[in-house]
């Protein structure tokens, strides 16, 4: 049965209420009060929401096989014939369409209702800053962005989101763009981004290549196993995600090497980024390095075929990490936007809302039962441990240090007396109830959003990984979904307990450095200073970074700058000119003492001789008739004298 209904058919709907709110902020959004920005900015988001979860329980109401819904708006991009790699002639088009399927179900309800959360909380959080409706009409424009991308049905239009998600990203880091740093990071988070637009654009145009479409629902993805290009197309479209991966995941799964890649540099990243929040101070560096060794701990998952624990971790993380992050909001906003958890403390009785649902967050991010968190890092673990032992030894030590840090950062910030200064003890608060009600329902999520794959082991069934069963069926019978059998019911059992003994081991070891101080971590920095610097540090990555790329760039930069000082202008624009100078120079040089020498000398020729004349030729009627007057007085004279002398001799 085909699903159909309302909300599958204005499937459309969903990233165009944000969109129009985003574009009313950037044309009246100035004049607009906060409440109304409020009403238009939150409004729109849950009414996205509302569409979401109506198309998705229409789409439920379909057979399994069924569950897929594409309403194609327009041919967005149609240049007509266009050979494959095989040499065949196959008709390119691109649309501008919506597909909802199982695994963009999951994504657009994540998107949509954490989203409106946030943008619930950030109604307190923003009230009294300025640009109020320039951040929500970020906040929206990204919403339109990250809806785009998941409902895209093909990889063209996914780009779109993608790029948009990459604008959005460099305006809200870059928000406060007075401060230098922030807008700083604007441009490092929008340059660094470029990297990956790169290879996915080669993606997308060596699949239009190789299959003649970029549509997700084509069935031509499977027709060109043996390409020898394909490998290629899979390591270069890592970079778009997660969600990108996995719904690309019939190519994958033709690529055993690629996704051996994939789980090696998850794995890698997760220890990685899990032992530089070891060390941090700052509550926002804790988290976002804690964001990093999770995404790690996806690609592990999808690099091991588990692409729906990949997903379904995607899944419990968003619930979360957005509780971790919007309740250090909290905290910076009760500490007078203090950050550095040294100078935090004794928060559980003065915020006590924002202490217990980051308390459930910790516990979840932990991957303690029966918290959301066990559950997906679980399920990735277990699928790890047939596949790679060795990475699972990874995970699991990543685990330990997961529940090490992030127990760290709750018992410095909420335990223990406060260390903040007299004048930000005394104005120390809970936050007001639209920043702490998200909070709540986000704890909620945190507890009961692992439960939908509650192991068997347990009695249940993951039916988080039936529903997506159907996009993430193997494309030859050997791959198959990559789906690890089930364990043995020992094994299962001793994977489980190991995992949580690592997590708690993690946590009683945080609680015996930062809560009883049994054992200083002073002492231990103290005697181990080279691992504490070298954690501090980051593992000297911005170092390395700036000197191998950054400054190398710098001194690229300066290089092509003197040459361009000394050869370009020196040699080529200043030399030019200077030989436009010296040109002109001899120019004017024979145009004055040749060509205007020999006209001045002839006109100076001219005036020598013609100075007598110019005493007769003055020009005047009276001299004129002067100097006749006078030449006739002296013809009449001459002839007088010769008039005589012929009347004498006519006598």
């Amino acid at each position: 049965m085909t699903p159909s209904g309302y909300f599958l058919e204005h499937l459309w709907l969903i990233p165009l209420f944000p969109l129009v709110t985003a574009a009313l902020m950037l044309f009246i959004g100035r004049r607009l009060p906060n409440a109304a920005v409020s009403v238009f900015c939150v409004g729109s988001v849950g009414l996205s929401f509302t569409f979401a979860l109506g198309a998705v329980a229409q789409l439920s109401t379909a057979d399994p096989a069924s569950r897929v819904a594409q309403h194609i708006l327009f041919e967005w991009l149609a240049p007509g014939q266009m050979q494959l790699s095989t040499g065949h002639l196959v008709r390119f088009t691109a649309d501008w369409g919506y597909l909802l399927d199982p695994l963009s179900s999951v994504m657009v309800l994540v998107v949509t209702g954490v989203g409106f959360l946030i943008h619930i909380y950030s109604i307190g959080y923003m009230a009294h800053e300025g640009g109020y409706y320039r951040f929500f009409g970020y906040m929206n424009l990204f919403m339109f962005s990250m809806l785009t991308l998941v409902l895209a049905n093909n990889m063209l239009l996914m780009f779109v989101g993608w790029e948009g998600v990459g604008l959005c990203s460099y305006l809200l880091i870059g928000f406060y763009f007075l401060k230098k740093s922030a807008s700083d990071a604007g441009k490092k988070a929008f340059i660094v981004n470029r990297i990956g637009d790169a290879g996915f654009i080669l993606g997308i145009l060596l699949t239009a290549m190789t299959f003649g479409t970029i549509r997700f629902t084509s069935a031509g993805l499977a027709d060109a196993a043996s390409n020898p290009g394909i490998p290629f197309i899979r390591t270069t479209m890592v970079t778009a995600g997660v969600y990108m991966v996995v719904r690309m995941n019939a190519i994958y799964q033709l690529a055993p090497l690629a996704l051996d890649v994939v789980a090696v540099i998850g794995a890698i990243t997760s220890v990685f980024a899990a032992s530089m929040a070891l060390v941090q101070n700052d509550i926002k560096k804790v988290l976002a390095y804690s964001t990093i060794s999770q995404l790690g701990y996806m690609f592990l998952a999808l690099g091991v075929g588990a692409f729906a624990a990949g997903i379904f971790h995607l899944m419990t993380h968003a619930f979360f990490k957005a509780l971790l992050f919007l309740g250090a909001g909290s905290v910076i906003h009760a500490m007078s936007g203090e950050q550095d958890i040294r100078k935090m403390g004794g928060l559980w009785e003065k915020t006590p809302n924002t202490a217990k649902t980051f308390a459930i967050a910790t516990l979840a991010i932990a991957g303690i039962f029966p918290f959301a968190g066990f559950f997906s890092k679980d399920e990735i673990l277990g699928q790890a441990f047939d596949r790679f032992f060795l990475l699972w030894i990874v995970g699991f030590i990543t685990a330990g240090l997961t529940a090490f840090y992030m127990s760290r950062l709750f018992f410095l910030t909420f335990s223990g007396h406060c260390r903040a200064d007299e004048h930000t003890e005394k104005h120390i608060h809970e936050s007001p109830r639209a920043m702490t009600v998200p909070l709540m329902i986000l704890a909620g999520l945190s507890i009961i959003g692992g439960w939908i794959g509650w192991p068997e082991v347990f009695g249940g069934e993951n039916r988080f990984e039936r529903f997506l069963d159907p996009i993430l069926t193997g494309v030859l019978p050997e791959t198959g979904t990559v789906r690890i059998a089930h364990h043995a019911l020992g094994k299962e059992i001793l994977l489980m307990a190991a995992s949580l003994v690592i997590a708690a081991a993690g946590i009683l070891l945080a609680y015996l450095f930062y809560q009883t101080r049994r054992i200083a971590p002073e002492s231990v920095a103290a005697r181990l200073p080279k691992l504490y610097q070298l954690l501090a540090h980051k593992y000297y990555v911005d170092e390395i970074y700036d000197a191998a790329v950054v400054d190398r760039t710098k001194d690229l930069g300066t290089l092509l700058g003197q040459f361009d000082t000394k050869v370009i202008d020196g040699v080529g624009v200043d030399g030019t000119g200077w030989l436009a100078r010296f040109g002109s120079s001899v120019s004017m040089w024979w145009d004055r003492w040749i060509i205007d020498g020999l006209l001045n000398f002839g006109a100076k020729l001219a005036q020598l001789l013609s100075f007598p004349i110019r005493f007769l030729q003055t020009g005047t009627f009276s001299s004129y008739a002067l100097l006749i007057l006078v030449g006739l007085a002296i013809l009449l004279a001459y002839y007088e004298q010769h008039l005589h002398v012929v009347l004498r001799g006519a006598r």
